[in-house]
């Protein structure tokens, strides 16, 4: 991955978290480690959305 794929990824997740919070929508921890791992290219897009969506039906469950 490029040193210019890596800072267009960063803006990507700056503004992706930006927009959370301003609809007042709290981003964890965990999903800003996740999301920088992603802009780092330590995780790929598949793997992004495998794990966001395991901890969205992790939650699910715990709801339960």
């Amino acid at each position: 991955m490029t040193a210019a794929e890596i800072t267009q990824r960063q803006q990507l997740i700056r503004a992706i978290i930006g927009s959370h919070e301003l609809e007042g929508v709290a981003v964890t921890n965990a999903t800003k480690r996740l999301l920088e791992a992603f802009a780092r290219g330590d995780v790929s897009a598949d793997e992004l959305v495998a794990q966001a969506q395991a901890s969205l039906n992790e939650k699910g469950r715990q709801a339960r």
